[in-house]
């Protein structure tokens, strides 16, 4: 199940069965004897973090955004309450419940790897809602995305489940168990490299160096084990990537890469490591010595592969991309090459670099190149091709400052390469920046509750200097803050802190699940930095991997909650919780249904309408505007009393949408004075984004074809919503670009 949530997450029936699976697990220990204990300290803050965030339906922006997100971590809670209240305290049980969650974890690598080459499995993938509409192949020359569409999930997924795998070869009994701990390593390895998440390979270094830091005496013996998975996935990977973008037969050969791959990690772990065993505990000291000597080379190749230069090979029809940061002023392209070269040059600022856009330099020969740097570049990029094909030997940017550019990297496979290029004005990196600078903004229009899950998404428009796209912050942190508030990044922080506290406690205990404590203090740092950098948290692939990490460490190592009120509130918090939102799930598809039932006829329609709006918490507002459009759409004023209510209870809710309904209805019954402040509301809410304004003048534009005789009035409404374009236009760093209908309309109203 867990690899179909991403795609899943709106189906609302599977909502409620995990609301009602949530209420069994939380109930058992209740009611029943056999399975009576006592919880750690974890499950307390995290019921009261699950049922802050619940009480957010009151005052979200957005009720459907809220359930699409609320839902993440419903679809979580039956997980992380099994584990914490149901799952036998005994390392079988622990191992049985890890070897399930990395067997899921392989199965997705495995899926993800396959879509993109041999396919066998895409017809079922494509059964999936969702599923055919997401962009789940590769960025070409670059990274896999993954079949959850986006390779920064992926590798946080991944991440999770390598340590999960290095714990189940390390705890194993028998040759059987090692072998499918070592062949879910390195499907999971190998996608986890093609993802090349630039922050989740360094934030996963910083974990490996903190899971053997833990691994104690063991340390040698994890070590090995964790090169015998890397060498034969490194390899594998740095001589396939290429074969993602050829077809025929050769698609195959990555997938035969990956297994051939896992049959060289397997006779490692069977053949060589006992051997290896052995020889470690003769000789530690020459052991340890080797395997720092070995360390050293691998550091050395990096930055050798970093700093080494070669040509650089373009074939017919493909392209190379490399990238500079040179000065603003003039400069020409020296270059030497075996074959015919063109090359494009794009310069991007940092108004650019977060849009993904840029300013074309020079398009034509390369040898002919002559281009001027703007003042406020950031990066310069070239990206060169041939049409017979072409060795490029070298580049060098004449100017002021002559600039070489790194053509070949000849111990760095090309993707890596490719991913290097603008790493010093990285567009993502930079994006995040302005993420997080607009979520501090609307958090501190809601300090203290927060605006309600998913209200990023909707309020964006109205704090941003320049229009751009996202659902989320991009910063875990930012998020619970604008989110929940204050409040709710006290409580998150607090099960954070309770997790590292008890993980430092435990750090020289003698337990029996001693050999999981260095994989779980490994993923938890995992998820705690990366976190900070993705959207990994608000992804419902992630969510049950994440609690699951956080519920074994209070399981395993945690002590259990004695106080009577405080075990008794542990379990019924999350438990209430999620029969809360089992009754408003219910209500929610009760109201669709009503409303589905009654479209034959006007008076149950509306009173269908009347209904949804009454019951349901999160798609009221969205039954309201129904509401309201349907009177605009047949000009019924049967109806308007209701309607009319309902225009001006939507008229202050901050929404990027509902706004324009409103600007409509009241234009259809010939009040413009409230058509002009529902105009107002909607580009004060979007004021950022140009189809907003284009779609309120067209608005206008209409109701003087249907009402020629208000033309005057309409055309006064139109000259204020302009003062208020011209006002905004002097906050934006991109201008509004109005289109010709806009214009139009608004030449009119200046000249009347």
């Amino acid at each position: 199940m867990l690899t179909l949530l991403e795609f899943m997450q709106n189906q609302k029936w599977l909502i409620l069965i995990c609301c009602l699976l949530s209420v069994l697990f939380a109930a058992i220990p209740l009611f029943g004897k056999k399975h009576r204990k006592n919880p750690p300290l974890f499950l307390l803050f995290y019921g009261a973090y699950l049922l802050w965030l619940g009480l957010g339906v009151f005052w979200a922006v957005s009720g459907s955004f809220f359930l699409r997100e609320y839902s993440k971590h419903l679809l979580a809670l039956p997980l992380a309450l099994y584990i914490l209240l149901l799952l036998p305290r005994k390392e079988s049980s622990v191992r049985k419940l890890l070897f399930l969650l990395s067997a899921i974890g392989a199965f997705y690598a495995f899926l993800s790897i396959d879509n993109v080459t041999t396919g066998i499995f895409r017809p079922l993938l494509n059964l999936i809602p969702g599923f055919r509409f997401a962009d789940t192949g590769y960025e070409s020359g670059t990274r896999l995305f993954g079949i959850f569409s986006n390779g920064n999930i992926s590798a946080g997924v991944l991440a999770i489940c390598i340590f999960f795998s290095l714990y189940l070869l390390e705890s194993a009994a028998n040759r059987r168990q090692r072998v499918f701990a070592v062949i879910f390593a390195v499907l999971q390895a190998s996608t986890f490299l093609l993802n090349f998440s630039m922050g989740a390979t360094g934030f996963f270094l910083v974990s490996v160096v903190i899971y053997l830091v833990f691994a104690g005496e063991k340390r040698i013996r994890v070590l090995f084990r964790m090169l015998e998975i890397a060498l034969p996935t490194v390899i594998s990977v740095f001589l396939t990537f290429r074969f993602f973008e050829v077809s025929g037969s050769r698609k195959m050969i990555p997938m035969l890469a990956v297994l051939l791959s896992s049959a060289a990690a397997v006779a490692l772990e069977l053949i060589v490591f006992p051997r290896l065993s052995r020889f470690f505990e003769k000789y530690n000291r020459k052991a340890t010595g080797a395997i720092a000597a070995f360390l050293v080379i691998i550091g050395a190749y990096i930055v050798l592969g970093l700093l080494l230069r070669g040509d650089a090979e373009i074939a017919k029809g493909q392209f190379l991309r490399r990238s500079c940061y040179p000065d603003s002023g003039d400069y020409s392209l020296s270059v030497t090459a075996e074959g015919d070269v063109n090359v494009r040059i794009l310069s991007q600022n940092e108004r650019e670099t977060i849009m993904h856009t840029s300013s074309s330099l020079y398009s034509g020969p390369a040898a002919e190149a002559v281009f001027t740097v703007p003042e406020d570049s950031l990066v310069v990029y070239l990206t060169f091709t041939s049409p017979e094909g072409a060795r490029l030997k070298e580049v060098t940017l004449l100017g002021n400052e002559n600039h070489s550019l790194h053509l070949g990297y000849p111990l760095l496979p090309g993707f890596i390469a490719n991913r290097l290029q603008g790493l010093l004005a990285n567009e993502n990196a930079i994006q995040r920046g302005a993420f997080f600078r607009d979520g501090m903004k609307v958090f501190r229009d809601y300090p203290v509750f927060g605006a309600g899950l998913g209200s990023f998404e909707t309020l964006l428009f109205g704090y941003q200097d320049f229009y751009y796209e996202t659902k989320y912050v991009h910063n875990h942190y930012i998020q619970v803050l604008l989110d929940s508030g204050i409040i709710g990044l006290l409580l998150y922080a607090a099960i954070l802190l309770l997790t590292a506290v008890t993980l430092w406690k435990a750090r020289k205990k003698d337990t029996s699940d001693r050999i999981l404590y260095p994989a779980l203090c490994a993923a938890f740092v995992m998820l705690v930095l990366h976190s900070s950098m993705e959207v990994i948290m608000s992804a419902s692939v992630f969510l049950p991997y994440a609690y699951a990490v956080l519920s074994l460490i209070a399981v395993c190592f945690a002590p259990e909650t004695e106080n009577k009120t405080a075990k008794t509130a542990s379990i019924v918090i999350p438990g209430f919780t999620a029969l809360i939102y089992a009754v408003l799930i219910i209500f929610n598809l009760s109201a669709d249904a009503a409303v589905r039932k009654s479209t034959d006829n006007a008076t149950r329609f509306f009173s269908a309408l009347e209904y949804a709006a009454k019951v349901d918490a999160f798609e009221k507002n969205d039954w309201k505007v129904s509401y309201i459009s349907t009177c605009a759409d047949f000009e019924i004023n049967t109806y308007r009393y209701l309607a009319d209510r309902y225009a001006v209870q939507l008229m202050d809710v901050p929404s990027n949408s509902l706004h324009q309904h409103l600007i409509r209805y009241y234009l259809v019954f010939r009040n413009y004075d409230m058509a002009l402040k529902a105009a107002k509301q909607s580009v004060h809410f979007n004021y950022s984004d140009k189809d907003t304004w284009n779609s309120s003048f067209s608005l206008f534009a209409s109701a003087i074809s249907e009402h020629p005789e208000d033309e005057a009035e309409i055309l006064s409404c139109v000259r204020m919503l302009n003062d208020e374009l011209q006002h905004i236009q002097e906050r934006l760093m991109e201008p509004i670009q109005l289109d010709s209908v806009s214009k139009t309309l608004i030449e009119a109203a200046l000249r009347e």
